[in-house]
């Protein structure tokens, strides 16, 4: 070995640090978003999305390595309802390390400055929820409990064009799909039909009075299990707009009141599949009926948005599940 090369062996490591970001850091939170993605974040979309770091709302720590950004988590503040009681707690969110600094330790030293701040901050907890089951074990490991899981259910709306896309086939395969969905389809028509209800779904707004109707039916249903507590505000802002900058559609069905709504939206996932995603459903007690409605509506624009199938996260409850089912 040369003693340049030598040199270079024995060359200290950049050491890393950790820090609470504030908003002379949005700029850089947008450059380490927009490498996470693989798109270009703009700034509004930023600042929106970490709810322009509002220490009420939302609280956000960068690792940084030689000076430069290379780190990012952050936490949502809410307020949930667990075993009767409000808790003002963190929402785990965001963590992202970049590609040659993972061997810093940044994961977990990332999630211990977060659980450092809680008590400062008048958080209770923090909480997650995790979709991959190595990640899941990995935040057991840091010290996390388990509450429960949440199964996600889907629907395929054109399975050809769905099973095409998802095994990367060329597009001659894909334009031999097009029969099956177009049978799948016209079947589709002929469910829904038998499970729609005689009222109409209308688009609502998402005003002040709307966001209050559908949030004191959320804060309802939400009762007797772990919830988010709503307020008006609360809603519109987590729902002006989607994280790539679309648009969210609230849906909903009037009588004598409100008496179910659906949140939803049109989204791309990998390998160019695209989703309608329904956010939330909610209902009356009694109305199970409306809600089916609303979500065949909301599954008859995501088909006609070129939608291959529906998802839903089931975290609401039994009730919500039966529902789901007999729409399949």
């Amino acid at each position: 070995m040369s003693r340049l090369q030598e040199s270079e062996s024995e060359a200290p490591k950049a050491v890393a640090s950790i820090r609470k970001a504030n908003q002379a850091d949005l700029c850089a939170i947008r450059d380490l978003l927009s490498l996470r993605d693989g798109r270009q974040w703009s700034q509004a979309d930023t600042d929106w999305f970490l709810c322009g770091l509002d220490p009420e709302r939302c609280l956000a720590w960068l690792a940084f390595v030689g000076g430069k950004p290379v780190g990012l988590t952050s936490m949502y503040v809410r307020t949930l309802r667990v075993g009767g009681r409000e808790r003002r707690v963190g929402y785990w969110a965001n963590l992202y390390i970049q590609e040659g600094h993972r061997d810093h330790m940044l994961y977990p030293r990332l999630p211990m400055a977060m659980t450092v701040a809680l008590k400062p901050a008048g958080l209770d907890f923090l909480y997650a929820c995790v979709r991959q089951r190595d990640v899941a074990a990995t935040h057991l490991r840091i010290g996390f409990g388990h509450v429960g899981r949440m199964k996600m259910l889907i629907k395929p709306l054109r399975p050809g064009r769905l099973i095409a896309k998802h095994k990367k086939m060329p597009g001659l395969v894909q334009a031999l799909a097009a029969p099956v969905d177009l049978l799948f389809g016209a079947a589709l028509k002929r469910s829904r039909r038998s499970l729609e209800s005689v009222d109409s779904t209308v688009d609502l707004p998402f005003d002040f009075e709307s966001a209050g109707q559908v949030v004191d039916l959320l804060n309802r249903a939400g009762e007797q299990r772990i919830s988010q507590r709503w307020t008006p505000e609360s809603f519109q802002a987590r729902f002006e707009q989607t994280r790539e900058g679309g648009r969210y559609e609230l849906l909903g069905l009037r009588d004598q009141g409100l008496a179910a709504a659906v949140i939803w939206r049109m989204a791309e996932r990998g390998k160019g599949i695209r989703a309608g995603v329904v956010m939330d459903a909610v209902w009356r007690n009694g109305d199970e009926r409306a809600i089916g409605s609303a979500l065949i509506e909301a599954e008859r624009r995501a088909h006609r948005n070129g939608g291959e199938l529906m998802i839903y996260l089931d975290g609401v409850g039994p009730a919500m599940r039966e529902v789901m089912e007999r729409l399949e």
